[in-house]
């Protein structure tokens, strides 16, 4: 996935991918939701999205997460990847 385990270790501090458990050992430990969160900050964060906005929109329920289309991104029918940048209001 290419995320250094120092930035996922301040995502979890903050908040914003938090680990569902933790080892024995205290490692964190991350399920498939925990995945999906993650490539999802990925692509938002590819998108130039600051990471309280990308919190904002994964803790949002009605921000539509499909399986290959995160949040505010949304597929045609070619499958194809159709983003909409953020912009402050």
């Amino acid at each position: 996935m290419g995320v250094s385990v120092r930035t996922l270790h301040h995502w979890d501090r903050i908040g914003l991918a938090p680990a569902s458990g933790r080892t024995w050992s205290d490692y964190r430990v991350y399920d498939d939701d925990d995945v999906a969160r993650i490539h999802r900050i990925l692509v938002y964060r590819e998108l130039g999205l600051p990471l309280a906005q990308i919190g904002v929109l994964l803790d949002d329920p009605d921000v539509d997460e499909g399986p290959s289309c995160p949040g505010s991104a949304s597929c045609s029918s070619s499958g194809s990847l159709t983003c909409r940048r953020w912009s402050p209001q």
